[in-house]
């Protein structure tokens, strides 16, 4: 029976006690945190955005956490590799997130996955990623402490816990991934595969400020939940979070899928502190993909898609896109032209770019919308 604790944070000013709060309830912090081990903290790192844009997991959370370790007598890390692995985007990252100040002023090292080497490992019991190279700090460190963002995602429905640790792993096999299982069913199963092998003794969620609608996990809209979220079962952590934001855990196929394999577990959750309802956003603009009216290249009657469209406007040509195009669907001409026959719809494109310029637009299918497109 896992437990997880809600603390309500309405602002990161309180963000350290309610982490200390969050761990007290779930058994003290020198549970997760021992003396003289070595703990890899793994923030969402994921964009070049400050965080007021709520993209990345909060620096003031994570120097929270930070304090909290080195008070209990850990040594501290901090690693990521961020989206897309364009040369320096990682180190570019850190420093607009504000995550990188906080480490100078912690004495804490940062561990660029980008910069290191990659090491290969079979992942035990997959069920779509036999292997995966895997970053080599995490071989290093004595446990991972996982620290995701809440947020809508477009082929996820949301992120946590579960696809936060996608960061571990070789850009290239991101690619791979989403080249080779396009299909949100398979794809989850892959994060999930990347989970099992890096289990987290303990996942902190930064659900303080979220991000919903239909533009997330990168440029969607700032949403205050008011929560920090925590558990040693990752998978659980998922469960809480997604009934905060109004999604049914079992319709998130990540956590779906994780709970059927063994992974975690989200049967019998002991919520501890406060209650989810106490802490639930009813209005909370879940991705619009989340529909029984959706459909992915399939399907008739009315129905849509959601297909990346690059405004031109904001686009600065920087090739994010096109270099990180897992299927190559994407050319420069001068601005980024998408092949829609060759487009996966893996929302890649958006997801990466740096500029907020490729945009996720509604197409339908068998009847016109509210604004008479059809």
């Amino acid at each position: 029976m896992p437990d997880v604790s809600i603390v309500k944070c309405p602002d990161y000013s309180k963000v350290k006690v309610a982490v200390k709060r969050s761990l007290d309830l779930l058994g003290g912090a020198r549970k997760f945190f021992k003396k003289d081990e070595m703990i890899l903290l793994k923030p969402n790192i994921s964009d070049p955005l400050p965080p007021d844009k709520a993209s990345n997991t909060h620096p003031l959370l994570v120097r929270a956490v930070i304090e909290v370790a080195q008070r209990a007598g850990a040594k501290v890390w901090v690693g990521e590799c961020s989206a897309g692995g364009s040369p320096g985007i990682t180190k570019k990252c850190l420093e607009i997130s504000g995550i990188g100040d906080v480490l100078r002023e912690t004495g804490v090292e940062f561990k660029n996955f980008q910069e290191e080497v990659f090491v290969p490992r079979d992942i035990p019991g997959f069920k779509v990623l036999e292997k995966t190279d895997f970053a080599g700090s995490f071989f290093q460190a004595d446990s991972i402490v996982n620290l995701p963002k809440l947020k809508t995602h477009g082929l996820t429905f949301m992120t946590g816990a579960v696809k936060n640790c996608f960061g571990f792993i070789n850009p290239q096999e991101r690619q791979y991934l989403h080249r080779n299982f396009p299909e949100r069913e398979r794809f989850s199963q892959g994060l999930v595969d990347v989970y099992s092998f890096i289990k987290p003794r303990l996942t902190i969620m930064d659900a303080v400020v979220g991000m919903e609608g239909e533009q997330g996990p990168s440029f969607g809209d700032p949403r205050r939940i008011g929560a920090v979220i925590a558990g040693g079962d990752g998978v659980a952590v998922d469960a809480v979070a997604a009934e905060i934001i109004g999604y049914n855990p079992l319709a998130i196929p990540m956590i779906r899928s994780a709970d059927e394999r063994g992974v975690g577990s989200i049967r019998g959750i002991r919520v501890v502190g406060s209650s989810i309802d106490a802490v639930k956003v009813r209005d909370f603009k879940k991705h619009p993909l989340f529909s029984n009216k959706y459909r992915k290249m399939q399907g008739f009657g009315s129905s849509f898609v959601m297909m990346p469209e690059v405004d031109t406007s904001k686009c600065t040509r920087c090739r994010t896109c096109a270099d990180n195009c897992p299927v190559g669907a994407i050319l420069m001409d001068p601005y980024p032209v998408i092949n829609r026959k060759k487009c996966i719809m893996c929302y890649c494109c958006h997801e990466l770019c740096p500029s907020g310029a490729c945009r996720l637009e509604v197409k339908w299918f068998g009847k016109k919308d509210k604004r008479g497109v059809e």
